[in-house]
């Protein structure tokens, strides 16, 4: 009965115990992307595309399984900052005001108090990291280069991509998939990391950078990949290894 175990003197969790931990988790992060998408259903469609980019570029990176599911989990969450941010600033179709622009800003930071209370540490510093440049001209702590969080390297790109990609409010005009990718190459060693325009490269050359092909044909078996992390999920009855289902872990990616 007992959930947890003695190892010498110190107390380790037991599985039951993480599966329920974890549980908590999943609830809290589908809660917080809720009430995003209860405000700005446009930004929150927006983070579920930067998780679907970022979870293919960590792939092309070779990151590992678990590693690539707290990255989507981030990413699901990166501008839930912007619950603080008052809807005539996100929905302003003309260029915002220099005063304006800083309360924008500061969503990296509300973001990052706000997840820090469902998601890691390592998770939380992507989130506030995400708009810092590898140059250090970023926000909000100007940090550069190798400083930055190397998850919020990769949310950074992902987001900046669907920026240039996908109409915005402050922006009256999108770019192609080429013209943006030649963009993100210029911007390699200023605004991105080299190391994340590489990975960008390589998913482009794979073609999943083309939005009409879904998540399933990644031919870096990013499906096989989610298969795998499903043990990440509980299951609602608390038995078995696994939590929900694949489709229920899939469906959380591939939403957009």
């Amino acid at each position: 009965m007992a959930h947890r175990w003695q190892w010498g003197n110190v107390s380790r969790p037991t599985r039951p115990y993480l599966e329920v931990e974890r549980a908590r988790v999943m609830l809290n992060i589908r809660a917080l992307a809720l009430a995003l998408e209860a405000k700005d259903a446009e930004t929150s469609e927006h983070c579920r595309r930067v998780a679907q980019l970022s979870a293919r570029l960590a792939v092309s990176a070779g990151w590992g399984v678990d590693r690539v599911m707290s990255l989507v989990e981030a990413g699901l969450l990166h501008d839930v900052g912007k619950l603080h941010i008052p809807n005539e600033l996100l929905h302003k179709p003309a260029r915002l005001t220099p005063n304006e622009y800083f309360h924008v800003k500061l969503h990296a930071e509300f973001g990052a108090q706000i997840a820090g209370q469902v998601l890691d540490a390592e998770q939380t510093r992507w989130i506030r990291h995400h708009h810092e440049r590898w140059d250090g001209a970023g926000y909000p702590d100007g940090i550069q280069g190798e400083e930055i969080p190397v998850g919020a390297l990769l949310i950074g790109l992902a987001d900046a991509w669907d920026a240039m990609t996908h109409l915005r409010p402050h922006r009256a005009a999108t770019r192609s998939p080429s013209e943006a990718l030649t963009e993100a190459q210029a911007q390699a060693g200023l605004q991105f990391a080299p190391w994340a325009v590489a990975a960008l490269e390589q998913v482009w050359e794979s073609g999943q950078l083309d939005p009409s092909v879904p998540l399933r044909r990644d031919p870096r078996a990013l499906d096989a990949l989610l298969e795998r992390a499903s043990s990440r999920w509980p299951r609602v009855s608390g038995r078995g290894r696994t939590a929900a289902t694949v489709d229920a872990a899939r469906r959380w990616v591939e939403a957009s």
